[in-house]
């Protein structure tokens, strides 16, 4: 397959929803469900995708240790998340909490090694009827007509933002409290919502407090009772 060609097809024709699914890289260690709900980790309280492509390593992470992925379309995330749902960018998707997935498609490694676990989760994606995409830092193959494509798009659907997670309030709340110490979970948890509601209340963001606050204390909720069962 050459993904650039798929790319240049695409862009020339217009990104739509139709077109895209999502793909979610993890460790099979981090598979949080509850039903339909699959949570984002304990020490990240977003849950992020790529769209039409396993995400690919670069500056500012590496997925090669990731043996499991969940695939769904965008169409469907879109309807079943429409509140948790923040936005982003073709390489980074993110919701607050948890992401409801009702019919989601999950692939594990086999004991192969992770190029070809991208060429079966590729070729999954084909069998779902999508076009696989390059990946990139920032957008497919990172292309500014790409980009230029899910900014219009996001606007037609008016309630998602176009941005990289980093420089998002979540991106913000996180880089202050959360490290690789796994230590005073909890307490961590209760810091990260502490200082969402601060900065929201700062930057006058009512709204958005109110809109994902809900799904951010679901998600503490979720890991307190994970916790209590787990000891």
């Amino acid at each position: 397959m050459d993904e650039y060609q798929n790319l240049r097809g695409l862009l020339e024709k217009g990104v739509s929803l139709d077109d895209l699914v999502a793909v979610r890289a993890f460790s099979s260690s981090e598979f949080n469900r509850k039903g339909d709900r699959f949570y984002a980790s304990p020490k990240r309280p977003t849950i992020h995708f790529s769209l039409n492509h396993l995400v690919q390593n670069h500056n500012y992470g590496k997925w090669d240790h990731t043996d499991s992925v969940i695939i769904t379309p965008i169409k469907e995330l879109v309807e079943n998340n429409q509140d948790n749902l923040y936005g982003g960018s073709t390489s980074d998707i993110f919701l607050a909490g948890y992401a409801n997935i009702p019919n989601a498609t999950i692939l594990n490694k086999n004991g192969e090694s992770h190029e070809k676990f991208r060429e079966r989760v590729n070729e999954q994606v084909e069998k779902l009827g999508y076009k696989v995409l390059p990946g990139g830092m920032w957008a497919w193959g990172d292309s500014w007509k790409a980009t230029d494509q899910l900014v219009e798009l996001f606007k037609q659907l008016k309630k998602y933002e176009f941005g990289a997670h980093s420089n998002t309030i979540f991106g913000q709340v996180e880089d202050m409290i959360f490290d690789a110490d796994e230590t005073k979970r909890n307490q961590k948890q209760e810091l990260y919502l502490a200082n969402f509601k601060t900065i929201c209340s700062r930057e006058g963001k009512q709204k958005t407090l109110d809109r994902f606050m809900p799904y951010l204390k679901e998600w503490q909720r979720y890991w307190s009772e994970a916790g209590k069962l787990a000891a």
